[in-house]
């Protein structure tokens, strides 16, 4: 075997080394963590003591959540396009020279330039190290995600679908951010660091939409927007929680604050206490906005914290001195939680797991 064969055949092994890491996190899941799940699901019901409706109806949707046929699609097309983003970022450099392509137009990496053969190969050259090493951030990002997930005990199908998709997203938004910057004069400086803002694209695509989105501002502009109300604002919640949360369509504060408590504690890996703490942060953020973070810096983290403060109208005012917040708002505010069943449902399960974390500290 020539020196040329057996390094095609090293990296062909690599490539099947790497990708192979999908479906090995998939058949682990299902084989052990699965099982975990629904013991710690059933520890969780009796832990918060919620009724026995709820708790069947919760135990059908576990079984739901990881069925062992919903993962095999969403592992395929991701152990697919991990082969491909690895044959790509091993093999690219000869994909793209070999004889007869040279210099050559292929839309996607040269896009409708139309340069001399030497220039329209570097372009091809080009785009396609920017699309392996978009693809590389992407799939680092997504297995760190899964393995994340796996050792929470909640990889759904879904981790695998959105994976997929990340890895495919990237690399091509990150080619398109390479002929935006090459055509517009005032963007030629991101040029030369390149290389490094497509592996972050992989990292943060939804911020390379937005990007592209602002360098075309004349055609993409919407002044019908909402108010941004970002989870990033919610205290303890990472990235990847962020991702999580958005698998279950909460995309901002305003979907955490209406999220169902219960549909969350059966579909994620989240403990209880995590959960109240940002559900009670989001329903604070949604009424007082920035504010929020006047309201902190007097120990006011959640809705649960300000209702009592609300009953007082002494300590009340004294926050509103504070804070420059109106007194009425809050007063309003607290009154109207005070007799919303969600927020009492919630202050119930809290008030058990206060009750029980004093128990258990006693007993040790």
């Amino acid at each position: 075997m020539s020196e040329l064969e057996s390094s095609q055949l090293f990296k062909a092994l690599i490539v099947l080394f790497l990708s192979g890491f999908i479906p090995l996190t998939a058949v682990s899941f299902l084989l052990v963590r699965r099982s975990k799940k629904v013991a710690e699901f059933e520890r969780v019901v009796d832990l918060l003591g919620i009724a026995a409706d709820h708790a069947e109806f919760a135990r059908n949707r576990v079984a739901e959540q990881y069925a062992a046929t919903d993962f095999r699609l969403p592992v395929l097309f991701a152990w697919f396009i991990c082969l491909l983003g690895f044959v790509s970022l091993l093999f690219g450099a000869n994909l793209v020279s070999e004889s007869g392509h040279e210099g050559k137009i292929n839309f996607l990496l040269t896009g409708i330039a139309h340069l001399k053969p030497g220039e329209m190969q570097t372009l091809r050259e080009e785009s396609m190290a920017v699309m392996s090493i978009a693809f590389l951030g992407a799939f680092i990002w997504s297995a760190q995600n899964i393995l994340y997930r796996l050792n929470a005990g909640d990889l759904a199908p879904s981790v695998y679908l959105n994976s997929g998709l990340r890895m495919t997203l990237a690399p091509v938004l990150s080619v398109m951010i390479l002929h935006l910057v090459t055509g517009v004069e005032t963007l030629n400086v991101l040029h030369a660091g390149f290389p490094a803002i497509a592996f972050l694209v992989g990292w943060f695509p939804d911020r390379a939409l937005l990007f592209l989105q602002e360098q075309s501002s004349a055609i993409f502009r919407d002044t019908r927007s909402a108010n941004n109300l970002p989870l990033s604002m919610i205290e303890g919640i990472s990235p990847f929680d962020r991702a999580r949360l958005s698998d279950l369509g909460i995309s901002d504060a305003q979907n955490l604050a209406n999220a169902n408590f219960i549909e969350l504690i059966v579909r994620t890996a989240f403990s209880p206490g995590q959960l109240i703490d940002w559900i009670g942060q989001a329903q604070l953020y949604i009424y007082f906005g920035d504010e929020i973070l006047s309201l902190r810096k007097h120990q006011v983290r959640t809705v649960f914290d300000m209702i009592p403060i609300g009953m007082n109208p002494e300590v009340l005012e004294m926050l509103a001195a504070a804070t420059s917040i109106n007194a009425t708002g809050m007063r309003l505010f607290c009154e109207r939680q005070a007799r919303e069943p969600s927020v009492e449902q919630l202050l119930s399960f809290q008030r058990r797991l206060c009750v029980l974390d004093g128990a258990q500290s006693q007993g040790t």
